[in-house]
């Protein structure tokens, strides 16, 4: 199974005032839910966390100054913007609640994966040119074993006639590569000759 907070994407730091600035990763792994996360978050008096599970949202409290800083991905995970320093405009001396603009997701960019191979010509993807060769639903959840198979292949013009290796790659919708955890990934190719 792949995870959905790897070692690149799992910073928080947390700037409680007066100097105080508390940083640090959570454990790279599979959160199922964005409870998950939030759980898995240092606890601090100056930064309430608190999931809605009826709009699925993450709500922060932030008082006194206090902001919270996450690495894109767990922003996205949480329903916040990447890069956003959340807090950074409250007034000293108040309270300040956000509400995520989005629903909270761990799996935000896994429900898709992009499958490429450097033996293929490269088609028009979203505006840009690439070698995809499918893309493929996520299904099951972490520690299922995912068995796929395509009863119609697609046929794709290879890009030369002779190679010694195929390399194969698998990115989300976002160009994140996807790193499998355990297991095997297998993928079989059919050539055909092309008729003229």
């Amino acid at each position: 199974m792949w995870s959905n907070v790897t070692n690149d994407s799992n910073y928080y730091e947390y700037n409680l005032g007066n100097g105080v600035i508390k940083s640090g990763s959570i454990a790279c792994g599979y959160y199922e839910t964005p409870i998950d996360i939030l759980n898995a978050l240092p606890k601090f008096v100056k930064v309430q966390m608190n999931y809605n599970k009826h709009s699925k949202k993450v709500k922060l409290q932030l008082s006194n100054g206090a902001t919270l800083k996450l690495s894109d991905r767990l922003s996205e995970n949480l329903g916040f913007v990447p890069g956003e320093v959340l807090g950074e405009n409250v007034v000293r001396d108040t309270t300040y609640a956000i509400e995520s603009p989005f629903i909270a997701d761990p799996n935000v960019d896994l429900y898709l994966l992009y499958i490429y191979t450097d033996i293929i010509q490269p088609e028009m993807v979203g505006g840009v040119f690439a070698p995809l060769l499918r893309i493929v639903t996520v299904k099951g959840k972490d520690g299922d074993m995912i068995h796929e198979i395509f009863d119609r292949p697609h046929y794709c013009p290879v890009s030369r006639k002779n190679f010694q290796s195929i390399e194969i790659v698998i990115r989300t919708h976002t160009g994140r590569f996807v790193s499998f955890d355990r297991g095997k990934l297998i993928v079989k190719l059919h050539f055909r000759l092309k008729h003229l």
